[in-house]
């Protein structure tokens, strides 16, 4: 199976420096394939998910926050591909509710026997998500 990361380097905590070091550590190579990239402006997450689709990745994995997983998993809805989140943002909300630890190394590991389940999606104004929206202040943040 081939899994595509993508790592914000600027989301929340910093947590996510360390990431290949974790990835190389503990995915299970016999298992996945994998490539990393990272975002490197507002938006690019979507177009490396995009790109990803087209290359048949068969996981993508957000690793940021809650802005990240929005953005990739806004490009998934309706695609079989799996979406996967390494929770390094300040909230985290998402990946917690899917039960991902809050540890990297752990997190990392998860993916490794993790079981997929299908989740809603809504649409506002022609955007998708799946976690995040808002309104006045928020929205504009």
């Amino acid at each position: 199976m081939k899994i595509k990361f993508i790592v914000n380097p600027i989301s929340g905590t910093g947590k996510q420096k360390n990431i290949e070091r974790y990835i190389n550590q503990y995915l299970d190579k016999n298992k996945f394939d994998y490539n990393i990239s990272y975002t490197e402006k507002s938006e690019h997450a979507k177009e490396i998910c995009k790109l990803a689709i087209s290359e048949k990745y068969n996981i993508i994995i957000a690793v940021g926050g809650d802005g990240t997983v929005n953005e990739i998993a806004s490009e998934l809805i309706d695609t079989d591909i799996t979406l996967g989140v390494i929770p390094c943002g300040s909230g985290n909300g998402f990946a917690y509710h899917i039960g991902m630890n809050k540890n990297i190394a752990k997190a990392v590991k998860q993916i490794n026997n993790s079981d997929t389940q299908i989740i809603d999606s809504c649409t506002a104004n022609g955007d998708k998500f799946i976690n995040v929206s808002g309104i006045g202040f928020d929205a504009h943040i």
